[in-house]
């Protein structure tokens, strides 16, 4: 009797080869340091994914290999990023060599990185911490070309010029960068925190002059808070494309015009039209930003000067040579719109979290800092302030100090004789929470992450397919189990801009105030897109706002306005929310329908496994005692929330400490962490 096995006559043979040649294309899905080809492929390599594999081109370069998306399959295809197909040297079409490499590359300790010049070695250096987790695995080889993951939509890429060890060496958490400028000039204007309005102000006057591109924009106006480095971005640019810079200010204009009727700019104009190519800065504008209910003989004054302004402006134009750039710190009314005409308008924002990082770098430069001067600390510290508060803030440090380098204590005696900042209800920041900082929720992390990912890319497989991305997640769970710090890690781990709005402080306001500040939000979310819009506490906005018959459909005016947001963010890319609340339940069913939140997520209360994770990273700096077990500790926190259990760790770092303070008089060394604490704070919990 025949044995029936159920499989084909003729079994099929996977006979494995040393190395493909494949059609190398770029594939604008693929991040840097992944090359894609066919599952079949992979099988001939003896590859699998993550596995990683040599591309032989004019050089030779690593990448991890993942298996092809589907409709480019059966095709004989290597896909990967821009930055990867430009590190074999290779154009798109051309055929590689592609074999497998069996040897785990070393860990690198080091990797020095060659940037264009000190704007972008400044701008990375304040992402340095980011750019392990980023990278985290990823193979490099020197002379390789990296694409620096940024808020920026100017792209910015850096060259690999030395790693320790040497050779190929793949990216951990532990390994450190560094960075150089290749083009940095001596004695250049210093310009930190405005790298991405610099390259666009400096493409915009290469077409204009350099280019001679018709149709090319012939003046900008910049506008935004005092003190925020629009002039000095406009010196910095003139500078850098060697070209001389006349400055027209309309403080000087308006005084002289109110003194002695001078009328000096056409003149003035004339003439810098025949030196050639140029750059004109009209500085202090704001002055001329009236009204046109101003008293005379200010008024008249005021209109004298936008007329010559304007006639300057239509003179300059005429010039293809001359590039006009405008500043203002006060909001420009429609009367100053009326004469001075300018082709682009670019607001200029007060900086985030990352970019006061790289203005105190560059103001710190030549200031000798103790170690226990925490920059990226100072920064969070400091959020409103614009770069000439930051400036201000390291002067008073330094004036203040009176040892050979600036220390914390000097830093924290400067903040006494700051002066207030500016305070905007509606704010954009990047959060400082380390997404390796969230523990126990790892599924939901990668979903949330993947959904947003999704959601803020261009993706031609989503729209191709009729997909909508999603544009909005509910979180919910109980107090503590770490809905907000997930909303900000993932703005800290993609990265996006975060506007935050806690809701507890809408609840009180001025119905009108409250749906005014709900839609200034997502106005500001537009403009700084990739942006994670968050909403804490959502549900206080239906308990203390329900149903009524004021506002648009029967609707309070901020649930409606609020609807009206969320209804918009379909037809918006780069945008997306996060909502926070501990009672759905209280949640309107117009909200829940689908469409509003294309997702709804619970968080659980940690298991064990994710609690002792939590007490791990959070004890983490605490001077621990070889008898904490943290399974034990895991085991007796049963009903404890992440938010709980950090607070614990807190809870017996300061006992250890205290006990240190009362042990010094007896000659008693530590503070120690050990058991015996946790138990009894544990005990004092109960």
């Amino acid at each position: 009797m025949g044995l029936n096995t159920g499989l084909l006559p003729f079994p099929i043979l996977f006979i494995m080869t040393s190395e493909l040649n494949l059609t190398l294309n770029v594939s604008p899905g693929t991040e840097d340091g992944v090359v894609r080809i066919d599952p079949s492929d992979m099988r001939l390599l003896g590859v699998v994914p993550g596995d990683i594999v040599a591309l032989v081109g004019i050089r030779t370069c690593y990448a991890r290999v993942q298996p092809a998306f589907m409709e480019d399959r059966n095709q004989r295809l290597a896909l990967g990023s821009q930055t990867l197909v430009r590190n074999t040297g290779f154009r798109p079409g051309s055929r590689i060599q592609v074999s497998a490499f069996r040897q785990e590359p070393a860990l690198a300790e080091k990797v020095t990185l060659q940037v264009e010049d000190d704007i972008d070695q400044i701008h990375l250096m304040a992402r340095a911490r980011m750019l392990s987790n980023c990278w985290h695995e990823r193979t490099v080889l020197c002379k390789d070309w990296l694409g620096i993951p940024s808020l920026d939509r100017n792209p910015l890429y850096a060259q690999v010029i030395e790693t320790l060890p040497g050779g190929l060496v793949q990216i951990g958490s532990g390994t450190e960068f560094s960075f150089i400028a290749s083009g940095k000039k001596e004695g250049a204007v210093g310009l930190a925190g405005l790298r991405d309005l610099y390259r666009t102000c400096m493409s915009l006057a290469g077409a204009r002059i350099k280019e001679r591109i018709a149709g090319s924009a012939r003046s900008v106006l910049l506008t935004g808070p005092s003190g925020c480095g629009k002039a000095t971005l406009v010196k910095r640019l003139a500078e850098d494309m060697e070209l001389p810079l006349f400055v027209l200010d309309a403080h000087n204009l308006l005084d002289r015009r109110l003194l002695d009727n001078s009328a000096e700019t056409g003149l003035f104009l004339a003439e810098v039209a025949r030196k050639g190519p140029c750059i004109i800065l009209l500085d202090h504008l704001g002055a001329l930003a009236m009204d046109g209910r101003a008293a005379e003989p200010l008024a008249a004054a005021v209109r004298s000067v936008l007329a010559q302004i304007s006639a300057a402006l239509e003179e300059a134009m005429m010039h293809n040579s001359i590039m006009t750039f405008g500043v203002s710190s006060d909001p420009v009314t429609a009367y100053f719109r009326e004469f001075a005409r300018f082709d682009l308008t670019l607001p200029v924002d007060v900086p985030n979290r990352l970019e006061r990082q790289e203005i105190l770098l560059l103001a710190t430069r030549h200031v000798p800092l103790a170690g226990d001067v925490d920059l990226r600390a100072v920064a969070s510290a400091t959020s409103g302030a614009v770069a000439r508060d930051l400036k201000q803030l390291v002067t008073i440090a330094a004036s203040l100090s009176r040892k050979p380098k600036v220390d914390g204590e000097d830093f924290a005696a400067a903040f006494r004789h700051l002066e207030p900042m500016e305070s905007k209800i509606v704010r954009c920041d990047i959060p400082d929470v380390p997404w390796h900082d969230i523990a126990g929720l790892d599924e939901i992390k990668q979903l949330i992450r993947e959904t947003l990912v999704w959601s803020l890319c261009p993706n031609e497989r989503l729209s191709s397919s009729g997909i909508r991305p999603p544009r909005s997640i509910l979180l919910s769970g109980g107090q503590g189990t770490g809905k907000t710090s997930l909303a900000r890690a993932l703005a800290w781990v993609i990265p996006l801009n975060f506007i935050e709005i806690n809701c507890n402080s809408l609840s009180p306001m001025d119905a009108a105030a409250a749906a005014e500040i709900v839609h200034e939000s997502f106005l500001l979310a537009r403009r700084k897109t990739p942006c994670l819009v968050f909403m804490d506490d959502i549900d206080v906005l239906f308990t203390a706002h329900s149903e009524t018959s004021e506002g648009t459909g029967g609707r309070h005016p901020v649930i409606a306005q609020l609807l009206n947001e969320l209804d918009g963010l379909a037809g918006i890319s780069g945008v997306v929310v996060i909502a926070a609340t501990n009672r759905p339940d209280r949640l309107s069913v117009d909200i829940m329908r689908p469409g509003r939140f294309d997702y709804a997520v619970t968080l659980p209360m940690p298991d064990h496994n994710a609690r002792s994770k939590i007490l791990q990273i959070h004890a983490r700096k605490l001077p621990l005692a070889a008898d904490v077990d943290f399974d034990r500790l895991a085991a007796a926190t049963q009903s404890f929330s992440p938010a709980e259990l950090v607070n614990l760790c807190n809870r017996v770092g300061l006992m250890a400490m205290r006990q240190s303070m009362d042990a010094e008089q007896k000659g008693v060394v530590p503070p120690v962490v050990n058991a015996a604490l946790f138990d009894q704070a544990l005990r004092g919990r109960k």
